[in-house]
């Protein structure tokens, strides 16, 4: 067996922790792929499963019902529930509902992981504006300098006639 990463325990706990950052987040903190991560969360996944059932694996049904369609809300609701679920406790609220411990792991990590992107959009749309600002800037910044030339030429004629009277 190999050594896991010295930081993995780590990163699993923090990954089951209300309010985590996303697996992309502790990806570039930990200097992992995700699929690392993700690599590690099923492997904690199945060692949960197996911890938390006291009859054999193939005692029990672990799989979700296959076809089943579920709303975006519906699986919103399921992961809010089962946020601060462990053990027992989660295993029961898993095979109440038909899913699995994999799938509320998957929702939360796609739910956050779209909020991360409406983040980088903000930042494109920032980045955007950024060049719309900066064109106007060099705009003024040309305007005030051809302003300024225009003043010095003022000036400088206005001396040279004042001198030749």
């Amino acid at each position: 067996m190999r050594n896991p990463h010295p930081r993995r325990d780590e990163v699993l706990h923090r990954l089951s922790q209300p309010g985590c950052p996303s697996v992309g987040v502790l990806a570039e903190e930990v200097g992992v792929s995700n699929v690392t991560i993700y690599g590690w969360l099923q492997g904690a996944r199945k060692r949960a499963l197996l911890a938390a059932s006291s009859e054999p694996l193939g005692a029990r049904q672990v799989t979700s019902r296959k076809g089943r369609e579920r709303s975006p809300s519906e699986k919103l609701r399921l992961v809010n529930e089962s946020e601060s679920l462990k053990g027992e406790a989660l295993a029961s609220f898993v095979r109440d509902n038909g899913t699995t411990v994999a799938e509320l792991m998957t929702w939360r990590d796609l739910m956050l992981g779209g909020l991360e992107r409406r983040a980088d959009e903000q930042k494109t749309v920032s980045a955007e504006r950024y060049d719309e600002v900066l064109k106007e800037l060099n705009r003024k910044n040309a305007a005030l300098a051809e302003a300024a030339a225009h003043l010095f030429l003022v000036k400088k004629v206005s001396r040279i006639l004042d001198e030749e009277k």
